[in-house]
């Protein structure tokens, strides 16, 4: 379904960022120096891929919340209020910067490592579920979201 491979396209971009933001937390451990352009760069660019998928997938998701598909909507969808409060409370931290290092090296890693979970628990759900398992309102819905969304 076209749908499931734009939403992993887009995991794959979101991934390119942690990556970055990874190089900077990891820089900052090691030399003990903040690059900041790069980590508000990252931060922003993963929090602007981050809320523009999650938007599409809360409207993706609900279609496949049905008894016959196997899957976690329910976690899913409550895991992306986690992300968000950790997000937050780096931007926070970010404004208070004697505090910065400390979240960084808890929190940075925890989104990082949190997300890419995320991802790998909405990729292997999405790639179990099967056009035979969805009724036919359920495909057209989804090709619908597919051209809006996309």
């Amino acid at each position: 379904m076209e749908i499931i491979k734009l939403l992993i396209k887009e995991h794959e971009q979101i991934e390119q960022e942690l990556d970055e933001l990874e190089e900077v937390i990891d820089e900052m451990i090691k030399e003990g120096v903040i690059n900041f352009p790069n980590l508000i760069h990252s931060l922003k660019r993963i929090k602007e891929l981050w809320d523009k998928h999650e938007a599409k997938e809360e409207q993706v998701f609900p279609i496949f919340r049905k008894e016959r598909i196997v899957i976690s909507v329910r976690t899913i969808l409550f895991e992306h209020g986690e992300l968000r409060k950790l997000f937050d409370k780096i931007m926070k931290a970010i404004t208070l910067s004697d505090h910065l290092k400390i979240t960084l090296k808890k929190e940075g890693k925890a989104i990082i490592n949190k997300l890419r979970e995320h991802k790998r628990k909405e990729e292997e759900m999405l790639l179990t579920i099967s056009k035979e398992e969805l009724t036919s309102s359920e495909i057209v819905e989804l090709e619908r979201l597919a051209k809006e969304l996309y």
